[in-house]
This record gives structure tokens, C-alpha cells and sequence, in this order.
């Protein structure tokens, strides 16, 4: 796609649909009847294409979470669950998500197992990257044990529909993208630094290693029809209460992606853990690592592996974080490696029915 004025253009209407959906949400669901968060931060972050060549940008970033509870019978709870997530990269290109789903569970065994489902779909517009675009649907079970008051065990099954928007090439887009989102990109908590699905990638969108050769300049060359990819994954979380103030997170995913380009097709696994250190309640501090490794159908092994440093003031329903990540990828596929760093402060706004 040209850029220029049409550049300009695009990146103008990507405000537009966020902007829409979060005055609708305030809209359907009045504030005293929901569950809301609202975040920003800004830092920068030297590449967000996930490159070999990697060109960095300063970003704002905006969130904005929500659970509306709907009249059930005891003990069924359901809900509505929608976020959306916008980023500016100021001298690149910005990109938007957008997710809703509907959800229900009930306890059993007097609240000790707790059995889940849901079901949705989502969106996200990425003007760097543009093979990223597309359209989901999803589904997925749920079940939460509670082993003891201090482990819970959580167990989250689902099947993610990919309809991508635009034509792509060989190892196009961004490779994480095949993963549903969590802590750690395959786990069940939505990662801290605001990445998750399309938040990785080649070569601003090209995604194959530049020309080297006349051979390599024709292999980039080729485009395919845009993808329609299925991704079936589960994902195990053990969280622990080690002591009053520390608790430790232990996940185990695995992800298996089917996808109409063949060399897009992979497996993936990822083992992460998660430790969270509070002082006097006011202070939370956060160490997240994990390795993930992708196996993909055409002869290519990714390795990943990332760390990611968070620091926050909490005052009363406020946050006020710091937060330093940094991931490597290595590809035995030539062009496919990649190093990246994030650097980000940012503050948050929580509100639950329940607090005055």
C-alpha cells in the first residue's frame, strides 16, 4: 500500500472506530452498573515491527477494560466482557483492538471449582503492519480449582478463527500474532506491556529477509491471498500465595495454529512465571519471564525468550506503574531474528459497583 496522503488518511481513521466504541460502551453500560479500567502510558519502543532491521518509536498507548454483570439465577453469573486497546507510534504507524465476548460460569462444590464458558469476537487495524489486519471469533472453556485458600489452579481451553483482511508473503506479519493473548502471549493474563496478538513481526510487514540475492528478492516477492488461519490452545495457570505480601504465577501453554498458507502453520509452547512482591500495600513490584518455542510446519524454529520488569504506586483506585521489557527471538530461518525492547510509565483507573 502507498503511504503519503493515504498513509496520513489511514492513520486518521484508526481513531476514529476507538474513539466510537469507547463512547458507546459508556453509552449501553452506565458507570454504577459496571466493572471499568481505564489506562495510558507513553515510552517508546526501539522496534515494534519485530524486525532483523529494527527501526524504534516513541508511543502513547490507551486501554480501556469492561464487565457488565447480567441478571442470572443463582448460582449462574453472566456477563459482558469488552476491551478495546490503541496505540500511537508517533514517527511509524498506529494500530487498534478492539474485543467483546460474552461470558458465564458456576460454582460448584461450594465455590471450590468454578467451571467457565465464552464466546466472542474481535478486531484489530494495524497501519505498520499491515498482513496483521483481521477479524476473530473465538470460544473457550474455563475452570478454576481452588486447591487450597493459598493455590488456585486455572485451566483455559479455546479455538480462535483468524480471517485476515489483506494479501501476504512468506513468514508475513508478525509471528507472535498467531497467539490469543496472555501473560507471556499464550497464557491467561493479558500482558502488562499492552502487546498481545499482532504485536510482533518482520520487517515492517514485509516479512520475508530482504533480497541477499536474486533468488531472495523473488521469494519476497510473492504474495499469497490473505489467510483464514484456526488456532486451538490451552493454557495451565498455578497461582500460589507465598507469603501475605508475595504471590507467584506458574503458567504452561501450548497453541497449535492451522493456517491456508502452509508456512504459517505451527506449533507453540510456552513455560512463564510471574512473581508479584507488595510493600505496605501501596507498593507492587512484578517480574515476569518466559520461553516459548514454535516449531513451524515448513522446517523453521523459533525460539523466544523475555523478561519484563514492572514497578506500581497504588492510591486508591489509581496505579501509577514503570515498566522495562526485553525479548530475543531466534529463527533458524535467515531474517527472521529479532531483539526488542520497551521502555513505558504510565497510570490506571479501576472503579468496581462494590467501592464507594
Amino acid at each position: 500500500m502507498q503511504r503519503g496522503t493515504s498513509g496520513i488518511l489511514a492513520k486518521e481513521s484508526l481513531k476514529i472506530p476507538f474513539v466510537l466504541i469507547m463512547l458507546a460502551i459508556f453509552h449501553v453500560c452506565p458507570l454504577e452498573a459496571a466493572e471499568l479500567s481505564i489506562n495510558c502510558s507513553a515510552g517508546y519502543d526501539n522496534n515494534p515491527a519485530l524486525s532483523e532491521e529494527s527501526e524504534g518509536s516513541a508511543f502513547a498507548g490507551y486501554g480501556l477494560g469492561l464487565f457488565q454483570a447480567l441478571p442470572s439465577p443463582e448460582p449462574l453469573s453472566m456477563g459482558l466482557k469488552a476491551s478495546a486497546r490503541y496505540r500511537d507510534h508517533f514517527s511509524l504507524g498506529d494500530n487498534y483492538r478492539l474485543e467483546a465476548g460474552y461470558e458465564l460460569s458456576f460454582p460448584l462444590l461450594r465455590g471450590r471449582l468454578i467451571p467457565s464458558a465464552m464466546a466472542g469476537a474481535a478486531l484489530y487495524r494495524d497501519q505498520l503492519v499491515e498482513e496483521d489486519e483481521r477479524n476473530e471469533f473465538f470460544i473457550g472453556l474455563g475452570l478454576a480449582w481452588v486447591i487450597s485458600p493459598k493455590a488456585t489452579l486455572f485451566f483455559h481451553p479455546g479455538v480462535r478463527w483468524l480471517d485476515y483482511m489483506n494479501d501476504s508473503s512468506v513468514y508475513g506479519g508478525r509471528t507472535v500474532a498467531a497467539s490469543p493473548g496472555g501473560r507471556g502471549g499464550l497464557g491467561r493474563l493479558a500482558s502488562s506491556s499492552g502487546n498481545g496478538p499482532g504485536q510482533s513481526g518482520p520487517h515492517g510487514g514485509n516479512g520475508s529477509p530482504h533480497g541477499q540475492g536474486p533468488d531472495d528478492q523473488a521469494y519476497s516477492s510473492v504474495v499469497y491471498p490473505a489467510r483464514d488461519d484456526r488456532l486451538v490452545s490451552l493454557a495451565a495457570d498455578l497461582d500460589l500465595a507465598l507469603s501475605k505480601s508475595v504471590i507467584c504465577d506458574l503458567y504452561l501453554a501450548y497453541a497449535g495454529l492451522s493456517s491456508s498458507l502452509g508456512s504459517e502453520s505451527r506449533d507453540q509452547a510456552e513455560l512463564g512465571i510471574t512473581i508479584e512482591a507488595r510493600a505496605k500495600d501501596v507498593w507492587v513490584g512484578e517480574i515476569t519471564v518466559s520461553l516459548k518455542g514454535s516449531w513451524f510446519d515448513e522446517s523453521r524454529t523459533d525460539n523466544t525468550g523475555s523478561v519484563v520488569l514492572r514497578l506500581s504506586r497504588l492510591l486508591g483506585a489509581w496505579a501509577f506503574f514503570i515498566e522495562a521489557g526485553l525479548s530475543r527471538n531466534d529463527s533458524s530461518v535467515e531474517g527472521e531474528s529479532y531483539s526488542q525492547g520497551v521502555v513505558q510509565c504510565g497510570v490506571s483507573w479501576s472503579y468496581w459497583p462494590s467501592l464507594p
